[in-house]
């Protein structure tokens, strides 16, 4: 990690202050990319970032009063800054009403930055309130998110969604999802999507959800299978990913998934018992 640029004392004439972090006593400022200052006790920064804690001790030793100048314009914007000081106060709140994906990345790719491991852990957490039916391919960020971070669990979440299909199908190429595909099928999904998605993940869709199309969609009774199967599908894809992996994904197994009540189809998915 590249430490941010540091001065002692000086005010940046172009800054403005922050309404909520502007109590001038603090022992530490942060200047965001656009230019937002954030007085703040160090000891918010120390306990929640192993990166601002080495950071500032190197600060301390030279006897000044750091002011730390954020370089990154997705991750380090005020806006991104302001939601991860109110992380280590408890005062963050994730939106619940159409979430802004693009803020709640920025904001995870600040706490490994920054190797900030509690911040991260409450929003990715967070994920599990943003699984709702599925109107377009956006709708797909949280499990998307989790995928990228390795959380499987939260991912799983989004099987209880599984019989749920694409509500509409009109939009440009990248962005465009097959109708009556149900959204954990990759068969339906968009090129943005298949782009976003982290290649394990796909490739565990892709197996889980062979036997199904547009015509033949998962019920409700098989998600306690299809979660098991899955975690167990991005597992021996990680394994099989590793440097030392001693299980081979060529071993096949024979997978029975009914795909209605009293209809069976049997399917080969490789490596899962």
């Amino acid at each position: 990690m590249l430490p941010p640029d540091m001065a002692a004392g000086g005010k940046d004439s172009s800054a403005i202050t922050d309404e909520k972090w502007n109590d001038g006593d603090a022992d530490c400022v942060l200047v965001s990319w656009d230019q937002v200052r954030f007085h703040v006790p160090k000891y918010h920064l120390q306990s929640a970032s192993v990166g601002f804690r080495s950071t500032l001790e190197t600060a301390t030793c030279s006897g000044t009063t750091p002011e730390l100048h954020l370089t990154d314009p997705d991750c380090e914007s005020s806006k991104i800054v302001r939601q991860f000081l109110n992380l280590t106060d408890g005062s963050w709140s994730p939106p619940s009403h159409k979430p802004d994906y693009d803020s709640l990345e920025n904001l995870l790719r600040f706490t490994d930055k920054w190797d900030c491991p509690s911040a991260r852990r409450t929003v990715l957490q967070s994920l599990y309130a943003h699984y709702r039916p599925h109107e377009s391919s956006a709708d797909m960020r949280p499990f998307v998110l989790a995928a990228r971070y390795g959380e499987v669990e939260i991912c799983t979440e989004a099987f209880n969604y599984v019989d749920h299909t694409w509500r509409i199908k009109e939009g440009p190429p990248s962005t465009e999802v097959q109708s009556k595909f149900s959204i954990l099928d990759p068969k339906g999904w968009s090129l943005d999507l298949h782009c976003r998605m982290p290649p394990v993940y796909t490739w565990a869709l892709l197996r889980l959800m062979e036997p199904y199309s547009a015509q033949v969609q998962p019920t409700r009774k098989e998600i306690p299978d299809l979660k098991r199967r899955f975690r167990k599908l991005v597992e021996l894809g990680n394994k099989e990913l590793s440097p030392n992996h001693t299980e081979s994904l060529d071993s096949a197994s024979s997978v029975n998934l009914p795909a209605k009540e009293g209809e069976g189809l049997s399917f080969y998915v490789d490596g899962v018992l």
